[in-house]
């Protein structure tokens, strides 16, 4: 078995971190929405530790997908066609692990735990559907980043996006 190198697990952890934020502030924005547009958050304070726990759980199974499926841009494929694949797949389990969610919230909230998966999204398909939509929209991005930094290579895009010229 190989040994874990700390360089190596110092650039999973600060990835994770920085992915963790990204849906953090994403999952945060849209309960905010909820609340002021929607009036739909009747405990605040809770639902926010709820994204961020989530926006944690989500970018940590990301991440553990990359290492072990990472993402090879091969020379004369299709960019986007890899990014549509890849943000689909992700998608899915991030709907999967809400759903996981909404069964353990129900577990909390004196439901059964398949009861409340079925509930989730007040069994609307359409919901669901939306769920996903957004879902697969906040994801997009980050794995377009990805890709472009296999294909043109990490310290390129971050000259392009950080340091100052």
């Amino acid at each position: 078995m190989e040994k874990a190198h700390p360089a190596k697990f110092f650039a999973l952890f600060k990835k994770t971190l920085i992915l963790t934020l990204y849906f953090a502030i994403w999952f945060c924005t849209l309960n905010f929405y909820n609340e002021v547009v929607l009036h739909a958050g009747d405990r605040p304070h809770v639902t926010y530790a709820y994204s961020i726990f989530l926006a944690g759980i989500l970018a940590k199974f990301i991440i553990a997908g990359q290492q072990i499926a990472p993402l090879k841009v091969k020379e004369g494929s299709s960019l986007f066609w890899m990014i549509i694949r890849r943000t689909t797949i992700d998608t899915m389990i991030a709907l999967f692990l809400r759903y996981i969610f909404a069964g353990i919230e129900g577990l909390f909230n004196h439901q059964g735990f398949f009861d409340a998966m079925r509930s989730f999204g007040g069994g609307d398909w359409m919901h669901i559907l939306a769920i996903w939509m957004v879902f697969w929209l906040i994801i997009m991005p980050y794995m377009i980043y990805c890709s472009l930094c296999n294909a043109v290579g990490s310290e390129k895009i971050h000259a392009i996006f950080i340091t100052k010229k």
